[in-house]
């Protein structure tokens, strides 16, 4: 699981959020995402460092993690701005344990997931 959830983060999912380049230099800069570590096609995948956070932890001894890195990337800009609110986007027949969160237009906070 830990794997997957490295590689599965995209640029994509992070540009369907706002403000993309102070995220990602966020990120950065808390160890999540290094440069280094994408490639320069088309399609970069970033790499998730911290496997050990208490985020990813606790989703693992729940059995609660994103499973999908528009959820990932959403989860991790809500702890690097945490003014940031979570979006519920309707669910699809196809991600139907899947919650896909958008930016701040919700109540709901971070805490609800934990």
């Amino acid at each position: 699981v830990l794997e997957k959830l490295r590689y599965q983060l995209s640029d994509e999912a992070l540009y369907l959020m706002p403000l993309c380049e102070e995220r990602r230099m966020a990120l950065t800069r808390l160890g999540f995402f290094q440069d280094n570590k994408i490639t320069t096609t088309g399609r970069c995948a970033a790499y998730i460092v911290s496997c050990d956070s208490t985020v990813l932890l606790t989703w693992l001894k729940r059995d609660a993690y994103p499973r999908c890195p528009v959820s990932f990337a959403a989860v991790l800009s809500s702890l690097v701005y945490p003014g940031w609110k979570k979006t519920e986007a309707p669910i699809t027949d196809v991600d139907k344990e899947d919650q896909v969160w958008a930016d701040t237009r919700t109540t709901k906070s971070l805490e609800a997931l934990l």
